[in-house]
């Protein structure tokens, strides 16, 4: 059964699944992390070379988006029972860390995938760069699965690869002090024409004080014109959990503020249709009819 809300003045809809998002954040929810004691001796497959290039750029997916971002680069006869089992495989040879979701209600089970210190050792040896290799390693639940949320927007919406940054942190330079100052940490940063961020908000952090206060912090740098990354004024997507929380910070965000764009979407909406998933504010006008839904990127 769906729910829709519909926009009286443009004729326009908002459906809303109400199953809910594998990515939702659930109380007392925790990361449990498979350790591998010995690991054991794996061969290495082409497709397992493929896995680890994918979740090196990625950071963070689960087999079916993994198998799906895999498609994107050609290998369209990957499937994800094949890769399911490469992956237990290179699980048990250390080369991935496999990890899972839990929670007391049981409504929290999903697994996901990331590199392990073997397969930073193997992607190293053939020329590879491998980032953020602590940062990775220190995810908690949230972190983990504001990740894959933003992961799978950008998979499911067909952005290319080689324009992905991956939680890469976004610095100002200072004058005047030793260090530069962090602005924020994107779950991705998009890059070709212009600029754009996506930013997964959850559950746990929204925050309307928070959110202005991160949306202030662009602000005052896309205004130091030196900063050549905000040259073309970027974009900022906000991937929430449900497109009811989607509507709820709509309505809180003041626009007037800002010299850049703010879209909205919402995971169900990404996976529901990945061609219409984004929303943006229409100003000035009245709460219900401030829904206008454009093409992705």
């Amino acid at each position: 059964m769906m729910t829709v809300i519909r926009n009286i003045e443009k004729d326009l809809y908002i459906t809303e699944s109400e199953n809910t998002s594998p990515f939702a954040i659930y109380p007392n929810e925790s990361l449990k992390r498979y350790e591998v004691g010995a690991p054991c001796h794996v061969y290495l497959t082409d497709l397992d070379k493929v896995i680890l290039m994918v979740l090196n750029k990625y950071h963070v997916l689960t087999s079916s988006l993994l198998t799906q971002a895999m498609s994107q680069l050609g290998l369209e006869n990957a499937e994800q029972k094949d890769v399911q089992s490469r992956l237990k495989l290179l699980a048990n040879g250390n080369f991935v860390t496999k990890a899972q979701f839990e929670s007391p209600d049981g409504k929290s089970a999903a697994k996901c995938y990331m590199l392990s210190y073997r397969g930073r050792g193997f992607l190293k040896a053939i020329g590879q760069q491998v980032k953020l290799t602590s940062y990775i390693g220190g995810l908690d639940h949230i972190q983990c699965k504001k990740i894959l949320a933003v992961n799978q927007y950008l998979i499911r919406t067909n952005v290319s690869h080689h324009s992905i940054q991956s939680c890469i942190p976004v610095f100002v330079p200072s004058k005047t002090e030793e260090k530069s100052s962090l602005i924020f940490r994107p779950q991705a940063t998009i890059t070709g024409e212009k600029t754009i961020f996506v930013e997964a908000v959850r559950g746990d952090d929204l925050d309307f004080s928070a959110i202005s206060e991160k949306l202030d912090r662009m602000e005052r740098t896309l205004r130091k014109k030196e900063h050549n990354i905000y040259v073309n004024n970027p974009e900022l997507v906000l991937v929430c959990e449900s497109a009811s929380m989607m509507r709820n910070l709509m309505k809180h965000v003041n626009y007037s503020k800002y010299h850049f764009e703010i879209k909205f979407t919402a995971d169900p909406l990404i996976y529901e249709d990945p061609v219409n998933c984004i929303y943006q504010m229409e100003a000035p006008t009245s709460f219900w009819s401030v829904f206008r839904k454009i093409a992705c990127f």
